[in-house]
């Protein structure tokens, strides 16, 4: 299927007055996954970071444009952003992490069974 077709079908929840607000899967689906990106995200750039501290000798294939102010401010805002959707969308957030979460035992699973060990 398709992903463009999840954003066709629609949601709908009442309010206190019993008054109809329309949404659709793809909100929600957004809401879930957003805070996770900008988890890796963050985490991505920080090891830029850690890789130019820890190697400043290693072939550079590519220049970091305002090294490392921009991907400190980066790291910084993107963090704020989790923070604020989790305070705001705490629930469908929560539910994205543990969404990504699931990868984690299906990893080991895979590598298990496929009998390869990485060194």
């Amino acid at each position: 299927m398709p992903r463009s077709l999840l954003v066709l079908p629609r949601t709908v929840t009442f309010n206190d007055q019993n008054q109809p607000s329309f949404g659709n899967v793809y909100t929600q689906l957004l809401e879930y996954i957003v805070s996770v990106e900008l988890v890796f995200g963050a985490l991505s750039v920080l090891a830029v970071i850690v890789l130019r501290y820890r190697k400043p000798d290693a072939e550079r294939p590519y220049k970091a444009w305002g090294y490392p102010v921009v991907p400190v401010i980066f790291v910084v805002l993107s963090l704020l952003l989790v923070v604020n959707l989790a305070i705001l969308a705490g629930t469908t957030s929560g539910i994205g992490y543990l969404i990504a979460l699931t990868g984690i035992p299906v990893y080991f699973i895979w590598r298990n069974r496929s009998g390869s060990v990485d060194s």
